[in-house]
């Protein structure tokens, strides 16, 4: 996959080696899945596994089949490719949050996620995720 930022949103490097995704504006699945795939080809690279997703500029629900993919697909073919665990920060509103909550059948299991192929949590302030990667994972 090339390495081109689709105009929906923005990846960076950031300093410590983490990845960070940006969305631009509210993304249809596919964009979803692409900035995924995205993630992974350059998290394959560097050898990054701590990914923040910044979805503030998303707040929209996706459907079940799109989470199931993430979590049943995307997140374990992640790690296996790059041989550990993903650490996933997704950035969103409180709104987001809640939303996820209430979400059936995924609710609040999705929201403190300890998968075998992902450690996945869900912030209002990206300082906070950063400070997780942090405490969870040495640089890369």
């Amino acid at each position: 996959m090339e390495l081109v930022s689709p105009s929906f949103a923005e990846f960076q490097q950031l300093s410590d080696g983490w990845l960070r995704a940006r969305a631009c504006r509210p993304l249809s699945e596919p964009e979803v899945t692409e900035v995924c795939e995205q993630l992974l080809v350059r998290a394959l690279s560097s050898g990054s596994s701590c990914w923040l997703i910044d979805v503030r500029l998303d707040p929209g629900s996706k459907s079940l089949e799109l989470n199931q993919w993430m979590w049943e697909e995307f997140l374990p073919r992640a790690a296996a490719e790059l041989c550990q665990p993903v650490y996933l920060a997704y950035v969103m509103s409180a709104d987001h949050i809640a939303r996820l909550r209430a979400q059936e059948p995924m609710g609040d299991t999705i929201l403190g996620a300890i998968l075998l192929s992902a450690r996945v949590r869900f912030f209002t302030a990206e300082a906070d995720a950063l400070a997780w990667f942090s405490r969870c994972r040495p640089t890369p």
